[in-house]
């Protein structure tokens, strides 16, 4: 009988949280189509206007926080790591939207 219990708690347990991931995903999938809609993405930056002349100290803050934040899903190749390579993700998308 205590096999049983514990297997329905674990069941039930495992039920809950699937169901909280499911919302996570629809919330993703609902922010991403917004995001397609407006082409701009979403966040605080609404325009944006790249520069010819790249800095270099700006480069370096981008590369710092690639390193930190991004890197472990994703690869500056086309190839897929845990998300989509970035290669050619300024010819997909707006400034305002990366």
């Amino acid at each position: 009988m205590k096999t049983v219990k514990f297997f329905l708690i674990i069941m039930l347990a495992l039920f809950l949280l699937s169901c909280g991931q499911k919302a996570k995903e629809s919330e993703l999938v609902e922010s991403e189509a917004i995001a397609e809609e407006s082409s701009k993405g979403i966040g605080a930056v609404e325009d944006m206007e790249l520069k010819e002349e790249l800095v270099n100290d700006l480069i370096a803050v981008g590369m710092n926080s690639y390193e930190n934040k991004c890197s472990g899903c994703h690869l500056m190749s086309d190839e897929r790591k845990v998300g989509p390579g970035w290669s050619g993700i300024t010819k997909r998308r707006s400034p305002e939207w990366i």
